[in-house]
């Protein structure tokens, strides 16, 4: 058994949220807890629990996200509210999906539910629903074509339940990012990077640091305003925010992948939709990968996406594969951004980011660089 997190998931915390589920009092036999992952904002641990309800034993296996132990790093999670908005989302936004999606046939599919939440400063900790219980497993970096056009198909039906909700006099300023946290890059990786001893040592160290100067110019932040923001004319609707393969699950029938749902909703805003679909290539592909399938994947996508929309009563209009191709465009750059904070610490920093996955820190930042400026970005 992991030590638990004691000053966040106690006895007294999980009997509430058996109270929550059961709407009666319990008595609690046992609490275990699998080991805790680090994510960039907050932290990820699996519970088992034991408990007397109304006389009988019953069992429950929850996933618990919950605050960082470094303080400085959760404070960041509460200024930009991002706790109060999973919650939302979980219990205003999918409410919503699910009524909209009442006699069509339009499926989000399966996904977590939030079991019970609580927002003591510094102690918060949602409970979700163990979806690994129906047979889903954490995806792999790097993804393959198959879970790729799974997970753009999710996002397609995710993002046309959105702009349904966005356009039906629901308020949507709670999905406004006014802080863009999303292409935030880390100026310690990039520093790193450019004192890297290796024999390309020269080669990084130019890419790092004409990728540190764009990450903190003025121009760049417009960038990720303009691509994170909603906009008045063009299509905008509800992203998930970090739609990455550490976000994404998948269910296999053996070795072929027949579902992709997306958990962490925690950066989920009111934005153009293409930042989706490049932070997801950006994230969790390889760069033979994006040159190889960029144009069917966005096909795919826009297929999903048009179907949606009708099933919705929306016109095949609403959304044109020409804006999506000029959308990924101006999506690219900050989807980098994201993209660098997620290399797997970059060169083994320890650095309190997330993973992406088995490879080289290295390859992938001078895969990065040498796209952008394929694409004259940089």
């Amino acid at each position: 058994m992991a030590l638990l997190r004691s000053d966040i998931i106690n006895n007294e915390f999980i009997l509430a949220a058996i109270r929550n589920v059961e709407k009666t009092s319990a008595t609690l036999e046992s609490i275990t807890s699998g080991l805790t992952i680090p994510g960039a904002l907050h932290e990820v641990v699996k519970l088992q629990v034991s408990a007397l309800v109304r006389g009988r034993e019953k069992n429950y296996t929850w996933i618990a996200k919950l605050a960082p132990s470094s303080e400085s790093t959760g404070s960041v999670g509460l200024v930009l509210g991002l706790w109060q908005k999973e919650i939302q989302v979980y219990r205003e936004l999918f409410p919503s999906f699910d009524f909209v999606c009442h006699g069509t046939e339009l499926l989000l599919s399966v996904r977590q539910e939030l079991v019970y939440s609580s927002l003591d400063l510094n102690k918060e900790c949602l409970l979700f629903s163990d979806i690994c219980s129906l047979g889903f497993q954490p995806s792999l970096f790097p993804l393959t074509q198959e879970t790729v056009f799974l997970a753009v198909e999710w996002l397609a039906r995710f993002h046309a339940l959105g702009f349904s909700y966005a356009n039906s006099n629901n308020d949507t300023q709670w999905l406004v990012d006014t802080v863009p946290y999303a292409g935030k890059s880390s100026a310690i990786l990039l520093e790193l990077a450019k004192t890297r001893d290796t024999t390309d040592s020269t080669v990084l160290t130019e890419y790092a640091s004409r990728l540190e100067s764009l990450f903190s110019s003025s121009a760049y932040a417009d960038i990720c305003r303009t691509a994170f923001s909603p906009r008045k004319k063009l299509f905008s609707t509800i992203c998930h925010g970090r739609p990455t393969v550490n976000s994404l699950l998948e269910w296999r029938d053996g070795n072929k992948p027949e579902e992709a749902i997306f958990v962490d909703f925690s950066q989920t805003r009111l934005c153009q939709p293409a930042t989706d679909l490049a932070i997801l290539l950006y994230t969790s592909t390889g760069r033979t990968f994006r040159k190889d399938n960029l144009s069917s994947v966005l096909k795919r996508y826009h297929g999903e996406l048009s179907d949606s929309l009708l099933q919705l009563g929306f016109p095949v209009s609403t959304y044109s594969f020409s804006q999506l191709v000029d959308d990924y465009q101006d999506a690219v750059v900050p989807a980098v951004g994201v993209a660098v904070n997620l290399i797997p610490g970059l060169i083994g920093t320890g650095d309190e980011t997330d993973s992406v996955g088995a490879g080289s820190g290295d390859t992938l930042l001078c895969d990065f660089f040498e796209e952008l400026e394929e694409m004259k970005k940089i």
